[in-house]
């Protein structure tokens, strides 16, 4: 019997392996498919050349306060800073040109983005691949639990580590995919590049979930086995 339930835990490992590989493949095949042969269109982005002009903002209250001391008192410190300030809009508003005839040129330009309806897409293939590893998952260690607590029944051990073996068998343990995390992640990023790195995102996701599971399960298997060989 302990041979029998060794050999389960080999099956585990071998399935979860079968499972991170089909999952790869599936992410490379179909979804990353989805992205590179349907799933970009351009849009037009503009800048804003307005955004900031501190050199206009120095020049006007330069003018504005060397105006008002220059009518107000008869220093000569308000016309050199009324006349540093008429230089200052000359020289903003030369920049301010130049910077308008560049974005004419090269501000507005075309960027690749992923559409929302094609993101859930890509969303619906993920959670197929889930239900799809969930329900091979389950069949697998469903089968294999009934195999083993009929053989454990006809096995020569005590009623009582029939018993408990029987007990630890009972669960098994279930892959936890959820894509309750993804869904908005998928709607708020918008470039393919950005849609790639969340599907290989989501690949780490999915692997690191098999093999928790197939930890988890070979301890089932173990704890089963110690139960047959304990004494009571």
């Amino acid at each position: 019997m302990n041979t029998k339930l060794e050999n389960a835990k080999d099956s585990v490992l071998t399935l979860s392996k079968e499972l991170i590989a089909e999952t790869r493949k599936y992410l490379i095949d179909t979804v990353n498919g989805i992205v590179s042969e349907q799933g970009e269109v351009f849009t037009k982005k503009t800048h804003n050349v307005n955004a900031c002009q501190p050199l206009g903002v120095i020049g006007v209250s330069s003018v504005v306060v060397g105006g008002i001391g220059w009518i107000c008192t008869s220093d000569v410190w308000p016309k050199w800073l009324f006349f540093a300030g008429l230089a200052t809009l000359g020289i903003d508003f030369i920049l301010r040109r130049d910077k308008k005839e560049i974005s004419s040129a090269n501000g507005n330009h075309l960027v690749s983005i992923v559409p929302l309806k094609v993101r859930y897409e890509i969303i619906d293939e993920l959670s197929n691949l889930c239900d799809q590893i969930n329900q091979k998952w389950d069949e697998k260690l469903s089968n294999w639990k009934e195999t083993l607590l009929n053989e454990i029944s006809f096995s020569n051990s005590s009623d009582e580590q029939k018993s408990n073996a029987s007990f630890q068998l009972f669960h098994c343990q279930n892959i936890e995919l959820s894509m309750t995390k993804w869904i908005p992640l998928f709607e708020s990023k918008e470039s393919p590049q950005e849609i790639k790195q969340l599907i290989g995102d989501f690949r780490v996701y999915v692997v690191g979930q098999i093999e928790d599971a197939c930890r988890k399960q070979c301890e089932i298997y173990e704890s089963a086995k110690n139960a047959l060989n304990s004494s009571f």
